[in-house]
């Protein structure tokens, strides 16, 4: 990636989008969860956050942190280059949809922090924290912990494998439609009968 730090060392991937119920919070737990990092002696590659309201809050808070060498901010990346980072990355930190169901087929940790995401099915590489420093912190031990690591190695994502439209082929091909074109009774007939 351009600008990238070679330098970096472990990092996390850190996407956070603001939640509506936490609009007025989102740029104080975007900062919780980049002082934790920096206090795990941690480097970061942090996207910016999507257009929902308090953005700006979150980029604001950002802004405070570009002196870091070993953070990494972007915008956007290609494709192929996010696919790398992501990969690389020792965990997945904020609460972005894709902690919960990409980060699975990798598998590599994701840590949920605050309201958004809660209470989604997701895989055992998710820990749902709140957003305090100390249970941030209390996360990113966990998640980091060689236990925790081999636990998740060999989970399947329980959002599936990739090959859903293969299913979905399998079973139109296979399936008998002619069973299900013939109605044995008559809806508009039985409404007459009950009221005769």
């Amino acid at each position: 990636c351009i600008g990238f730090p070679q330098n970096i060392g472990d990092y996390a991937l850190v996407l956070f989008h603001p939640d509506p119920s936490e609009h007025a919070v989102a740029g104080d737990i975007c900062r919780n969860i980049l002082l934790e990092l920096k206090a795990a002696d941690l480097g970061a590659c942090i996207g910016y956050p999507n257009t929902d309201p308090a953005n700006r809050d979150i980029i604001n808070t950002l802004d405070e942190f570009k002196g870091e060498r070993r953070f990494f901010f972007y915008r956007n990346l290609q494709r192929e280059e996010f696919i790398s980072v992501y990969r690389r990355a020792r965990f997945i930190i904020g609460n972005s949809s894709s902690g919960i169901m990409e980060a699975a087929s990798i598998p590599i940790p994701a840590v949920n922090v605050g309201l958004r995401q809660r209470g989604r099915y997701a895989g055992t590489n998710v820990v749902f924290v709140d957003s305090n420093r100390r249970a941030i912190q209390g996360a990113i031990a966990k998640v980091q912990d060689p236990a925790f690591r081999t636990m998740i190695a060999g989970m399947a994502n329980p959002y599936g494998d990739g090959r859903s439209s293969e299913g979905v082929h399998k079973l139109i091909v296979d399936m008998d439609f002619s069973k299900l074109r013939l109605k044995t009774e008559d809806p508009l007939r039985l409404h007459h009968q009950r009221r005769s």
